[in-house]
């Protein structure tokens, strides 16, 4: 958390540094900043630079700020998969699921891999929120060769259990 307005004024000027790195960093302060940084973070959605869009869309859906929303949305057409990904998350987090949800499970069709893989671990990490995208997301992705597909078998299964009592004794540990 920034300890006062001049230092979250100072990451937000950051933002226009011609250094990527600084701006960057920058970013990803103001998206760890918490509440009082959704209005530059709503700002930073419009930055030329992706990251610090991706970075935005990050920090709007944990700042739970509800003038996000529309603009979040507006970031779902954003040409960055990645950003797509991030502010679709968020939509889901600040409680416009429908939208959210449905980007999520477009972005399974997205043709870098990694995209999918990030929206893939979205509908995952969203947990119950996303229970309405498991099938829609395990389809989507069921015809993906990668390893988008290949995570996609696993969606919403969760952790193996540990082995419970006596069996978690028995359990070998790995020699050195």
């Amino acid at each position: 958390m920034p300890k006062d307005d001049d230092q979250l004024h100072a990451w937000q000027a950051l933002l226009a540094s011609a250094n990527e790195p600084e701006r960057w960093l920058a970013a990803w302060r103001l998206a760890h900043a918490g509440p009082q940084a959704a209005h530059a973070l709503i700002e930073a959605l419009k930055h030329s630079d992706a990251v610090v869009r991706y970075w935005a869309a990050v920090g709007l859906g944990h700042a739970a700020d509800k003038a996000a929303v529309e603009p979040l949305r507006a970031a779902l057409k954003d040409p960055s998969g990645d950003v797509t990904v991030a502010a679709a998350e968020a939509l889901v987090r600040l409680g416009a699921q429908a939208d959210g949800l449905q980007a999520l499970v477009a972005a399974l069709a997205h043709p870098s891999e990694w995209v999918r893989l990030r929206a893939l671990h979205a509908v995952e990490r969203l947990g119950p929120a996303a229970a309405n995208a498991l099938d829609a997301a395990r389809k989507a992705a069921a015809g993906d060769s990668g390893y988008p597909g290949r995570m996609a078998e696993h969606l919403g299964a969760g952790p193996a259990e540990p082995p419970k009592g006596k069996e978690r004794r028995k359990a070998k540990r790995p020699s050195p």
